[in-house]
């Protein structure tokens, strides 16, 4: 669920169209958005399958809190929002960057105690 978001990875979701009397909608054609908001905004993707379900994608290529809204003709949906936090992706060793410093390590160790 999102509960369980890491960074570049493809989430998704199913939307179920119900009416006013809590039936659930056997064809396609509603309107139905949804927005990602957090550190950075991302896109949100959603196929209609045409039999009252519409299943969305999402991947979040930033780390951080984020909230998930849909709508229905620009009403908030029950349940939203969704509110979730994406952790990083795995350390990759040829991202990390080393800084060669003057100062003898020892100096700095010292000086980060104090």
């Amino acid at each position: 669920g999102l509960n369980d978001c890491q960074v570049g990875t493809d989430r998704h979701f199913l939307i179920e169209a119900v009416d006013k009397f809590g039936n659930r909608v056997l064809h396609g054609g509603d309107n139905f958005t949804a927005e990602l908001l957090g550190p950075v905004p991302e896109q949100v993707h959603i196929i209609d399958m045409d039999d009252g379900t519409y299943a969305g994608t999402f991947m979040c290529r930033w780390s951080g809190q984020f909230q998930f809204n849909v709508y229905l003709n620009g009403v908030k949906g029950a349940g939203s929002p969704h509110s979730f936090y994406v952790r990083p992706a795995p350390t990759l060793a040829q991202n990390c960057e080393c800084t060669l410093i003057k100062l003898p390590m020892s100096r700095l160790v010292g000086q980060a105690g104090e």
